[in-house]
């Protein structure tokens, strides 16, 4: 199956604008992160809640996304992708917004610490109590306790199924369902950059500068 015609032409039309001037650290690189999925479209959503989850060393910012009204709903504790280092809960408010239209179920996106201020483990803890969180204040949230799983993309993917394991015994917190994107799984070696099917061009990572800034 091929890609979607309308997602390649705004794929095109975004890497025909002019890239802006890379920086040359971490906190660069995370505004240029920012700005880029700033340019994405914001899709309405029945529901958009900013929440605090509590986490292992302080407070989480959290977004819970509703697509819909019907309670309670399944949901999906989402962490966010970036190397580890770069993207929070603002910045990938457009993907999730698309992932909770898409799927016609809860999204909570959640915040967590990261390297170089908060080094491993910090995000694993924090994915953990997230989803622990959630599961306690479900009801509260008008979510169905018994379907709530993780979800996350690239690095968030492998914090997601990092904290799945850690949940994976009985008990209300145990995830229902992974739900990993393009996960970080295999860290033995950086595969070779292939070819894009369909001819795009895409800039240097952002990530990589800010892992050798790091």
């Amino acid at each position: 199956m091929g890609r979607d015609p309308e997602y390649l032409a705004f794929m095109r039309r975004r890497l025909a604008e002019p890239a802006a001037p890379p920086g040359g650290g971490v906190e660069d690189a995370r505004r240029e992160l920012a700005a880029d999925l700033a340019r994405s479209p914001r899709p309405p959503v029945h529901t958009v809640e900013d929440l605090v989850v509590d986490g292992p060393a302080g407070p989480l910012p959290a977004r819970l996304y509703r697509p819909g009204s019907g309670a309670p709903a399944p949901a999906l504790v989402f962490f966010h992708g970036g190397g580890w280092i770069l993207g929070d809960v603002e910045s990938y408010d457009p993907v999730v917004r698309a992932l909770a239209l898409a799927s016609g179920t809860a999204w909570v996106s959640v915040g967590y610490r990261r390297p170089p201020e908060d080094p491993y483990p910090a995000a694993v803890d924090d994915a953990a109590a997230a989803v622990r969180w959630t599961a306690g204040h479900a009801a509260a949230l008008g979510l169905d306790p018994a379907r709530i799983g993780v979800a996350g993309d690239s690095a968030g993917g492998q914090i997601a199924a990092a904290a799945a394991a850690r949940l994976r015994g009985p008990g209300p917190a145990r995830p229902a369902l992974q739900v990993l994107l393009y996960p970080a799984l295999d860290l033995r070696a950086v595969p070779p950059r292939q070819p894009d099917p369909d001819g795009l061009r895409f800039p240097p990572s952002g990530v990589d500068r800010a892992l050798r800034a790091y």
